[in-house]
């Protein structure tokens, strides 16, 4: 500690910091350095946070669009193939050699809860399914969704061998309903739309609507509790063992497809 004498009148000796402006020196450094490592943990959680939403919209933008996709095409038949086989939303399980797709159904086979989507149309050669594998000849398409674990899954039929390939993560829940025209007059538009187990043949499908609620899987902050979600025709409750009961950030998706090769005398 520096020392100065008094050499010269009226000049005041100047002995250095006393302990208690040390102390208030450390204290206000330690609240500085304090609200300079909140704000950083503050902004990486909104990074964080911010992250996690752009890969949950991401992913349900692409999980919709690939459906979409492949859904528009549902029901295409081309004579000049020469296949017998009607194509549409598959409601009976549909045996192609020694597998066996089964048909769309309310709650289908996967998670509980979750729908499964079976769909069909004609393929030429060159074509490809939902996984991507191409036909060597001409064949009927069939395309089939559901959830397993906590993924999107997507079987074709040209691959016997397949067992399906994820198309997205995270999901918590998938529904699925069938717009139907009940007034023919030309114009093709959905007055009601039913669960896929009341579907009947005779129904003329016009549109299809989608739903998915997916849940972030980094590790970002969650809420406090969970909340009831409605997506379609199902209320996802928090309570219960339900598939929202774990807190944590969701999302929900929904699209409707308009259904291109429609039985036009009928509608």
């Amino acid at each position: 500690m520096m020392t100065f004498s008094e050499s010269q009148p009226g000049k005041r000796a100047f002995q250095g910091f006393s302990l208690i402006e040390l102390m208030i020196a450390l204290l206000l450094g330690s609240l500085i350095t304090l609200a300079a490592v909140q704000l950083f943990s503050t902004n990486n959680q909104a990074f964080q946070l911010q992250r996690g939403l752009t890969d949950v919209q991401e992913q349900g933008r692409f999980g919709l669009n690939f459906v979409s996709r492949q859904m528009r095409m549902m029901g295409y038949e081309d004579p000049d193939l020469g296949l017998a086989d009607t194509a549409g939303l598959v409601l009976n399980d549909f045996i192609d050699g020694a597998v066996t797709y089964p048909a769309s159904a309310e709650g289908g086979t996967g998670n509980p809860g979750n729908d499964r989507l079976t769909f069909s149309r004609h393929g030429d050669i060159g074509d490809s399914d939902c996984e991507g594998d191409v036909l060597a000849i001409p064949k009927l398409v069939v395309s089939t969704y559901w959830v397993q674990g906590d993924e999107l899954f997507c079987m074709g039929n040209v691959d016997a061998a397949t067992t399906g390939i994820s198309v997205i993560s995270g999901v918590d829940s998938f529904q699925v309903l069938a717009g139907i025209d009940s007034s023919p007059n030309g114009v093709p538009a959905a007055t009601l739309y039913k669960k896929i187990d009341s579907v009947l043949a005779t129904d003329q499908i016009v549109t299809m609507r989608l739903g998915l609620v997916l849940q972030a899987t980094q590790n970002i902050p969650t809420p406090a509790a969970s909340k009831d979600i409605l997506i379609l025709d199902r209320q996802l409750s928090s309570g219960g063992g339900g598939p929202v009961e774990e807190p944590a950030v969701r999302r929900v998706f929904v699209t409707t497809v308009r259904i291109r090769n429609v039985a036009w005398g009928d509608i």
